[in-house]
């Protein structure tokens, strides 16, 4: 958690372990991205992530685990890091999960998907 906050505090770009080859990026039209939700927004490697690749045209498909804060304001985040993306309705998922996981996820992907 204090890793995380500090990450925030300081808008840190921490290096990606894995990368994709830009080859290999323009195959991709749609982005299931999941996260957590930290301190309110996006982790700092999903930022890194969108600055890193260019998302011009493709989809994201955004999802969030939180203990309470739903999205907080990482759609916006997302928004202005990707902002010729298209960004479609996202899930957020509490921390429990819940008994009807399957079936909201199964449900959400029905919704945005093309």
């Amino acid at each position: 958690m204090d890793q995380a906050q500090n990450d925030q505090h300081k808008q840190a770009r921490p290096v990606l372990k894995t990368k994709i080859a830009r080859e290999k990026w323009a195959e991709y039209d749609t982005i299931i991205l999941g996260y957590p939700n930290w301190w309110a927004s996006i982790p700092m490697p999903i930022a890194t992530l969108l600055e890193s690749y260019d998302f011009t045209g493709k989809t994201i498909m955004p999802f969030c685990s939180h203990g309470g804060g739903r999205f907080g304001q990482s759609l916006t985040a997302i928004s202005k890091l990707a902002p010729k993306a298209i960004l479609t309705e996202g899930l957020s998922v509490h921390y429990s999960g819940g008994s009807s996981l399957s079936k909201d996820v199964e449900k959400w992907l029905n919704k945005v998907k093309r």
